[in-house]
């Protein structure tokens, strides 16, 4: 029958359908694929029709499994929106909670904010709706700048002075690559660092490391070293090598976005490889959140998010464990 449907087998079918695999579903649902697999025969019976076709490449849905795709989507976010506006009856008075909620400000990098800051933002409302988030936007150097004034209280960044801040988290090490123009389909290989010397090079002016670690390959193997454009912004650069007039050696969360739109080429410097490390990093004279517990687990699952954003370009230091950072 109809009303033995339960909203958790609409969410597998929906991941199903998205996915197009009941193993990657499984995998993306954290649960086992034969238990998967009866929620959706559960499902079928229920409504009486088959939902789901499988074949060797993997599974699509039927016209009623369409259908019900469709309309359990709409299912989801109506309870998404429902349970959001609920929250509202909470408090007195829609003023009056705002000014009890705690508003805390985090730091996040460009890159990260393009790669997951929508997704942070979501997570943070659902999950500590009594926080009202101040997102700082700023580079690694000017955002130390402001954890130490306590102008932000905890934030995002890439290769600190440790001996400011006496209880980093490392978070992953993220590659270096070699950013061209045109399309960026077919698989990504690596290219060694004395392979691109052959290239007229853009450097961002806040990645110092980077041309030390080239130059140092360049008196090993006796190369020159091309670099006609220095520059301080991620769009200057993107603008240098759109107009063919310099290959870029960028971090890749700078452009994955184009990557993954087909609009870019990179491929990973290897031998040696070049990396950044992201921290996660505390004012060292700041406060205490009023919601310790909740913050250090939304800073967990955002530290998570980062990793998995930058897929093979991006090698996870430890288990992006926030809670170290707790007082």
């Amino acid at each position: 029958m109809i009303d033995s449907v339960s909203i958790r087998q609409l969410r597998y079918l929906i991941k199903i359908v998205e996915t197009g695999s009941m193993t990657r579903a499984a995998s993306e649902l954290n649960i086992s694929q034969p238990a998967l697999g009866l929620q959706i025969k559960k499902l079928e019976d229920s409504v009486g029709l088959q939902l789901l076709l499988r074949h060797s490449r993997g599974v699509v849905p039927t016209p009623a499994g369409k259908y019900l795709y469709d309309k359990s989507k709409a299912i989801v976010d109506l309870l998404v929106q429902t349970r959001r506006d609920l929250r509202m009856f909470s408090s007195a008075a829609s003023d009056r909670a705002m000014i009890r909620r705690e508003r805390i400000s985090l730091g996040l990098t460009p890159s990260i904010i393009r790669q997951v800051g929508a997704s942070m933002l979501i997570d943070l409302q659902l999950s500590n709706p009594h926080v009202l988030l101040n997102v700082v936007e700023s580079f690694s150097k000017e955002m130390e700048a402001h954890l130490l004034q306590n102008r932000i209280d905890v934030g995002f960044a890439y290769d600190i002075d440790l001996a400011r801040f006496p209880r980093p988290v490392p978070i992953l090490d993220e590659n270096f690559v070699l950013y061209t123009p045109g399309s960026g389909t077919g698989s990504i290989s690596d290219i060694p660092a004395k392979q691109i010397f052959s290239q007229k090079l853009v450097l961002q002016s806040s990645h110092d490391f980077v041309r030390r670690t080239l130059e140092a390959v360049s008196r090993e193997h006796r190369l020159e070293l091309q670099i006609p454009f220095e520059v301080h912004s991620a769009d200057a650069i993107k603008t240098i090598v759109e107009n063919n007039l310099a290959a870029a050696v960028v971090p890749y969360g700078s452009v994955a976005e184009a990557v993954r739109a087909g609009k870019a080429r990179v491929r990973r410097i290897v031998e040696p490889e070049i990396t950044r490390r992201l921290y996660l990093i505390r004012a060292p004279h700041g406060r205490k959140f009023e919601d310790e517990t909740g913050m250090t687990s939304f800073l967990a699952r955002s530290s998570e998010k980062i990793v998995e954003s930058l897929g093979r370009f991006g090698k996870r230091v430890n288990a992006g464990d926030a809670a170290l950072l707790a007082s």
